[in-house]
């Protein structure tokens, strides 16, 4: 028992640590992989445990083993303070001027500046006292030069401003311009610049102040602003913000309409109408209006902020901006209401402008889902407008005419026919191009599938003189589309199954005739989709064989060889599947099935 102190008693020290910590006998001993009997027996002192269970006793009871086998605490380890952590924890004004110059930018033996235990501790006296002594708009002329101060002090100079609001001292330094006065710019790194944007939008300093901050934010900046305080769910901040920005671009649309009606003031006197507006001031803003991203438009929605996602929709209307489109502020008030079905919510989210979006629709997995979604939904804002028109939605017709500058008085005057030889002459025109789905829109021209909206000659190659023949032909573009979805993921499929590995496996193993029918399988799916037709093998290699018809030495593609190896495959193929009936031609030889494989492979 040398180890131990003879008047320290292990098994009670082991019973009061157990007590502690709400333990049973059994639970310590099930701990400790011991029998209750053992653990009982050293706490009655009757015996100890062995050596190698008390490390395992230490870690469990968070002691040291000094501690159990002597009952002595370690003293805690005593740390020398510095002054400049004393001062600032004291918050001792006295002490701080004390300090010598040169204590100021050097750290301790803890690696710690003033400046560290200015923005630890809450030393409100001692930090006016350093910025007195040492004004920040110094510190930041002296910014990176070698006998001034490191680009770490200034970064954490700026944080201490920052939090305490000190307003006189950010003035002197730009008013948190200092990150985009052009005099000073150059001296502070670009993680800088983003951390005092940063530590602005999280701060308490004034909305006034802020606002200083945010008049020298370029349009990007301010976007990736709001989207910081969006993340952080800051939503009083992201209100203050926007109060900013939405009386900037207000600013900047009166200053754009005075200045119009000052021009036609100039140029037309006498028809102008003298009503009072704001005068120009030629301020840096006079032509600044902020454009806001779709995507941040989206988040606005996304956090509930459907005001502002409102509003900043409206401002990029107003300055021709690309907007958000009417579903999406639908889709999110509804999820938010849960007033829809969750089917009803999904072809809301995929519908943009009336339509639905084909490419977005046709990533769903479910192919039935597809198909009912594409049945029931317009494909182009053609059906939506005659959809109006046979529900005798005026209110409808009306707002899409006037947005697209069409004659808007024959919607008042419910004037079927005309409104329909409008709606002829919209899709005959250059606005129907801009459909959401019109690289979805197909139709079969001189044989070969072209697009429903394409040009020959200055004029549609399908040039309806109906608005029921637009409206017949976009259901057979359903029928086209689902087929070309199917003939993709069957390609898709195929390709995915029937590799090059698999068919030099079958080669080896001696199945000929399963390489042979599977390459045509594989072969005729690529074309298909290839082709967008449903015409049988032969059909489909044709077209692919006529390609290497020409003898134009420019285009290099005359080759003899390929098209009668692949004729040749599909012949034997026939006499493979037809068994019945007597063979035809050559059968392939073990090159020509490997180039086969080779070709057919590197289609995909």
């Amino acid at each position: 028992m040398g180890l131990f102190n003879k008047n320290h008693s292990v098994g009670k020290t082991i019973a009061s640590l157990r007590k502690s910590k709400g333990w049973t006998q059994v639970e310590l001993a099930e701990k400790l992989n011991v029998s209750d009997k053992a653990v009982s027996k050293w706490e009655k002192d009757d015996s100890s445990p062995s050596v190698e269970f008390f490390p395992a006793l230490a870690d469990l009871f968070g002691v040291s083993i000094d501690y159990l086998m002597t009952g002595k605490a370690i003293e805690p380890k005593i740390v020398p303070m510095s002054r400049i952590e004393l001062c600032t924890k004291k918050d001792d004004v006295a002490l701080f001027k004390s300090l010598a110059e040169s204590v100021l930018v050097r750290k301790d033996d803890n690696e710690k500046t003033i400046l560290d235990y200015m923005l630890q501790y809450d030393c409100k006296k001692v930090i006016e006292a350093f910025f007195e002594k040492y004004p920040a708009k110094k510190i930041f002329q002296h910014n990176c030069s070698s006998a001034g101060y490191p680009c770490w002090y200034t970064e954490k100079v700026m944080e201490l401003l920052i939090r305490n609001s000190m307003i006189d001292q950010l003035e002197s330094v730009g008013a948190l311009e200092i990150n985009y006065n052009r005099y000073n710019r150059d001296n502070v790194p670009e993680t800088s610049l983003r951390k005092y944007r940063d530590l602005v939008l999280q701060s308490t300093v004034s909305n006034e102040l802020k606002e200083r901050f945010y008049r020298q934010l370029d349009e990007k900046e301010i976007a990736e602003c709001f989207r910081t305080l969006l993340t952080a769910n800051d939503k009083k901040q992201t209100e203050v913000l926007w109060s900013y920005v939405k009386a900037l671009d207000e600013e900047s649309i009166d200053k754009k309409e005075a200045q119009k009606k000052s021009d036609w003031r100039r140029n037309y006197p006498i028809m102008f109408s003298p009503a009072p507006c704001k005068e120009f001031d030629g301020s840096m803003h006079q032509y600044f209006a902020v454009t806001f991203p779709i995507d941040l438009i989206e988040e606005f929605l996304n956090h509930g902020f459907f005001d502002i996602a409102k509003q900043a929709n409206a401002f990029n209307a107003i300055i021709g901006a690309p907007v958000l489109n009417e579903e999406k502020f639908t889709y999110a008030k509804a999820k938010e209401r849960g007033s829809m079905t969750k089917k009803e919510l999904a072809v809301l989210k995929l519908t943009v402008n009336g339509v639905i979006d084909v490419a977005e629709l046709l990533k769903a997995k479910d192919l039935s889902y597809i198909k009912e979604t594409l049945q029931n939904n317009p494909i182009h804002i053609i059906e939506t407008l005659n959809k109006y028109l046979k529900e005798s939605n005026w209110r409808g017709l009306f707002e899409f005419f006037v947005d697209n500058r069409m004659n808007e008085a024959t919607v008042i005057q419910q004037n079927i026919p005309a409104i329909k030889a409008q709606l002829l002459a919209y899709w005959n025109s250059s606005a129907a191009d801009k459909c959401v789905n019109k690289d979805y829109l197909y139709t079969y021209y001189n044989g070969y599938l072209s697009s429903l909206l394409a040009w020959s000659y200055g004029r549609r190659i399908f040039a309806p003189t109906t608005l029921d023949e637009i409206i017949t032909k976009l259901q057979e573009c359903r029928t086209l589309i689902l087929k070309e979805h199917c003939w993709k993921l069957d390609k898709e499929k195929i390709v995915s199954e029937l590799t090059k590995e698999f068919f030099e496996s079958e080669l080896f193993k001696g199945n000929t005739e399963i390489v042979i029918v599977k390459l045509c399988v594989k072969l005729e799916a690529i074309l298909r989709s290839e082709y967008h037709s449903d015409e049988d093998l032969s059909d489909l290699m044709q077209r692919l064989c006529s390609q290497f018809e020409t003898f134009d030495d420019e285009a290099n593609n005359y080759d003899p060889y390929t098209p009668r190896i692949l004729n040749k495959l599909r012949i034997q193929r026939n006499n493979i599947v037809h068994s019945e009936k007597s063979k035809v031609g050559e059968e392939l030889t073990p090159d020509e099935i490997q180039f086969c494989i080779d070709y057919i492979c590197n289609m995909q």
